[in-house]
């Protein structure tokens, strides 16, 4: 898969910071640098947290999502995943869970009363195109994606194709999503479509993309035209890859929600504070979530 060589010309790197690529940083592409892919938010609260130290279950109430898909990762622990279609999972480490909200299905996540007491991971948000944010809710969980492993990295490929090598979890754009692990100062070039836009995110440890060296916490994202990614790393470190087509339609997205217009926003708060149309999560027996108040909303955003 890796090989050295570096090519001649490559777009700038952009860094991305805050809350949105803070720790368990996911991806928006920015404003200013151009469309997002189909990735298209992130998840930041202290389920997700690196090293939470803790033995007691504790997670996320039961919440509403419509118009995208949650795509889970696991780097360390445990989470037990409910929805209000009866799906039930743990998830671990080299797995991945991946809910298709479609028109709307609510869902919990906890870890389970006996865990590790360690909980390090990432969560992806992913914005279905129109033909597809109105279909029938799904979940699948697949306990063990598939790899490929040369000399420079070990690469766990959760989302897409990489190199031949697919993950057989449904998604309804040409996604990636690959987990990175690179060996201690072997040079390590990932292709990379160039059709295609890319977010980098470290994960562990120190690494260099192209020559620069980029820092944890903050999510680089990569436009379009980039036909590799050259990486290197000091000592042993992980990285998220991911990628996908500049999303072609404008998405309005307001909490849990992903929609095209403020009328569907608006409709979809009141469904759930009203127990309509999201289900119910039986096997949760804790409070659900109450939807925040809603805020005026500025037009969709192209670019978001």
């Amino acid at each position: 898969m890796c090989r050295t060589g570096r090519q001649p010309a490559t777009p700038p790197i952009v860094s991305k910071s805050g809350t949105e690529a803070r720790v368990t940083g996911h991806l928006t592409g920015p404003a200013d640098q151009g469309p997002a892919d189909d990735w298209a938010v992130v998840l930041s609260r202290p389920l997700w947290s690196p090293h939470v130290q803790r033995r007691e279950a504790h997670g996320c109430r039961a919440a509403p999502h419509m118009g995208l898909q949650t795509v889970t990762w696991l780097l360390d622990g445990e989470v037990v995943h409910d929805d209000s279609l009866g799906s039930e999972a743990v998830l671990r480490p080299n797995g991945v869970n991946v809910m298709t909200s479609g028109a709307g299905i609510a869902h919990a996540e906890q870890t389970p009363r006996h865990n590790s007491g360690r909980l390090n991971g990432v969560q992806l948000w992913v914005a279905l195109l129109d033909a597809h944010r109105h279909m029938p809710p799904g979940f699948v969980s697949v306990p063990d994606v598939p790899r490929l492993e040369t000399s420079d990295a070990l690469v766990h490929v959760f989302a897409g194709t990489l190199q031949g090598t697919t993950s057989p979890a449904p998604h309804y754009s040409d996604l990636l999503g690959a987990d990175l692990d690179l060996r201690s100062r072997r040079p390590c070039t990932v292709p990379l479509d160039p059709s295609h836009e890319h977010g980098v995110l470290v994960l562990s440890g120190d690494c260099t993309l192209d020559g620069e060296r980029l820092e944890q916490r903050l999510l680089y994202y990569l436009g379009t035209h980039r036909s590799e990614a050259n990486f290197t790393s000091e000592s042993d470190s992980r990285v998220l890859l991911i990628g996908g087509p500049p999303f072609p339609e404008p998405i309005l997205m307001w909490w849990n929600f992903v929609a095209r217009t403020a009328d569907e926003i608006a409709q979809g708060r009141d469904d759930w504070e009203r127990q309509q149309r999201f289900g119910e999560v039986t096997a949760y027996s804790g409070p659900r979530l109450a939807a925040p108040s809603l805020a005026r909303f500025a037009r969709p955003n192209p670019l978001s």
